[in-house]
């Protein structure tokens, strides 16, 4: 983890123990905010945001995930297109990615 004057930058997928810190820098962005994360295989980044006190979070997942956490919700992408195409999708006070969106774009057409 380097600091980057007022950002922590992450440089490799084994500092994954320092993402938390990382968002700490932008506690202001999380706390009682809402949250989503894109694409998650284990729900880790959630856990995180709500130990941050994020007020709400919401994974946006390709595969079926399930969460029983009253602050959670998990829609694919293709059922959150579907809501933002009828104007009932949620609006995100901030968005969260570890190592998703640079594998994801270009290999599926909805993103």
């Amino acid at each position: 983890m380097l600091l980057n004057h007022t950002y922590l930058l992450i440089l490799t997928y084994q500092n994954k123990n320092n993402f938390k810190q990382a968002l700490k820098t932008y506690i202001h962005a999380i706390e009682g905010k809402y949250v989503s994360v894109i694409e998650t295989e284990v729900p880790w980044a959630e856990a995180i945001l709500l130990n941050l006190e994020a007020d709400k979070v919401t994974t946006i997942e390709y595969r079926d995930l399930h969460v029983e956490h009253p602050r959670v919700t998990v829609y694919t992408p293709f059922r959150y297109a579907s809501r933002f195409l009828n104007r009932t999708a949620e609006k995100f006070d901030a968005s969260v990615s570890y190592s998703s969106i640079e594998h994801t774009y270009g290999t599926r057409s909805l993103w």
